[in-house]
């Protein structure tokens, strides 16, 4: 999506990383935001348009909330960010039939229910999205759409498979710097290589120019100079008239002689194809200049929080014929509990806790890999979510069985307890004592431990004003060698068909 041929362009200075480390390294354990979580905007206009062949009945929204419950499975606060009114006339005119407004209502419902921010950018979502990004208001871009990069994106990342967190999730990810070193295009070539091939504004760009051709053609410094002028001169200065009647003969003589061989042949034809209102300086304005919200919209945006879990319940009611009581507790349990006890953990790491709804037993820590974090397996089991999750229900559905279950059957599964796998490294930040006893846990929380006495523990001095946490407050947890069967979250368990 976006400009055509720039992924397969600039695919060398893409780097596959797995999600998981990639979020816990830069984000959790990268301390760049309070909130030790690694923000990431996402075009919601993109995932809409996406979605739109679903739009029947409530399946689009319930892969939007399959989306989400995946993401709530990583230390991952998402923005997202919908186009706004003063999307250029040729963007509204291209889009399908839109997403009905009670769909659109209902994601920003479900995102902001799961923590997540959502904000109606000025113009077009992905230069909004540019301009968090080198603002510094996210980490990163999570789009396929390659306009972002553009528009001034430092880190793209494209879209995962949005499967099952259980199985390691890989990513591309593309970082402006890495792209100027391997493949030498800066914004200046980036905007020059849409101009010729097409983009979202003009489609047809320069008529039968490939994009192999315009990859030579930038290499002649065209790019930067185009660039260069745009910054340099106003829109009614003759001067960049003049500028651009040059810069356009140069590019005429490129494309005819191809001196230094960048292109790889000479193409006359083309060459006498430039038209004089080449390049459209409509296009060129919309790419370079796009209309963006100013920088304190986005700074209430950043602050991560808790799932709410009471309004994921009615809103799951509200839309999904599983809305009942039972069948909420039981597809809940499958596709939030994860996403919830990693909040919780995340949250623990950074502050006293404020609530547990979700009690967790400590089973193993896996040998770390040879890259990337360990994974610690925890036992968890209901300690008030589903009290939570159906405290705003109006009881406006009845149960349904599914998959041959009887309501008895569905709520005994329902508290069973489950066996997730979160990163070590989160686990030992919030609660140090379940994996190792001999931590004082609210030191290792704030960084704080010294010398260790000859017991083994840490000394813990608390800094000023600080509040301190006692050991005894933390609960106790059930044995692990409990009997009960233990249920492990599979490849299944974001899938939603089966309960919706």
């Amino acid at each position: 999506m976006g400009v055509d041929g720039l992924w397969k362009t600039i695919h060398d200075a893409g780097r596959t990383v797995n999600l998981e480390t990639l979020t816990i390294k830069e984000g959790f354990e990268g301390r760049r935001r309070k909130g030790r979580m690694y923000c990431v905007g996402i075009d919601v206009s993109l995932w809409m348009r996406e979605l739109q062949p679903m739009s029947a009945g409530t399946a689009a929204l319930r892969a939007f909330l399959s989306r989400l419950c995946f993401l709530s499975q990583y230390p991952v606060h998402a923005i997202f960010v919908v186009d706004g009114p003063l999307l250029p006339r040729m963007k509204r005119d291209k889009q399908a039939r839109a997403m009905p407004c009670w769909m659109t209502a209902a994601m920003r419902d479900f995102a902001r229910a799961f923590g997540f921010e959502w904000l109606e950018a000025a113009a077009e979502a992905g230069a909004e999205l540019a301009n968090m990004n080198d603002y510094g208001a996210i980490d990163a871009v999570l789009t396929d759409d390659s306009d972002a990069l553009l528009f001034g994106a430092s880190v793209v990342i494209q879209n995962p498979s949005f499967k099952s967190a259980d199985r390691p999730t890989y990513v591309e990810v593309y970082r402006a710097d890495i792209i100027l070193r391997d493949t030498e295009m800066g914004r200046g070539d980036l905007l020059l290589f849409a101009l010729l091939v097409g983009n979202g504004y003009d489609p047809n760009g320069l008529p039968r120019c490939s994009a192999s051709t315009a990859r030579g053609v930038i290499q002649y410094g065209l790019g930067q100079n185009l660039y260069a002028a745009m910054l340099a001169y106003d829109d009614d200065d003759p001067e960049l008239i003049r500028t651009l009647r040059k810069w356009r003969a140069r590019l005429q003589s490129v494309l005819e002689q191809d001196p230094s061989g960048f292109i790889g042949r000479a193409q006359p034809l083309l060459a006498a194809a430039v038209p004089s209102s080449f390049p459209d300086l409509n296009v060129v304005r919309l790419l370079m200049f796009p209309t963006v919200l100013k920088h304190e919209f986005y700074k209430p945006l950043t602050q991560p929080r808790l799932l709410n879990v009471a309004r994921i319940g009615a809103l799951c009611e509200r839309y999904f014929t599983f809305g009942s009581a039972t069948s909420i507790k039981t597809t809940l349990r499958r596709t939030v509990w994860r996403g919830e006890v990693v909040r919780m953990l995340v949250q623990e790491g950074v502050q006293p806790a404020t609530r547990r709804l979700l009690d967790i037993a400590f089973i193993k820590v896996d040998e770390p890999p040879g890259a990337g974090f360990a994974g610690c397996h925890l036992r968890v089991t209901d300690a008030g979510f589903h009290e939570a999750a159906t405290a705003a229900l109006c009881g406006s559905r009845k149960f349904t069985v599914r998959a041959g279950k009887t309501e008895e059957e569905a709520i005994k599964e329902a508290f069973q307890p489950l066996v997730i796998t979160v990163p070590a490294v989160i686990v030992e930040r919030a609660r140090p004592t379940l994996v190792n006893p001999a931590f004082n846990e609210v030191g290792y929380m704030y960084g704080h431990v010294h010398a260790p006495l000859a017991s083994g523990k840490p000394i813990y001095t608390a800094p000023p004003g600080s509040v301190v946490i006692p050991e005894s407050l933390d609960p106790v947890l059930d044995d692990v060698g409990a009997t009960g069967p233990l249920k492990t979250a599979g490849a299944g368990a974001m899938d939603l068909a089966d309960d919706v």
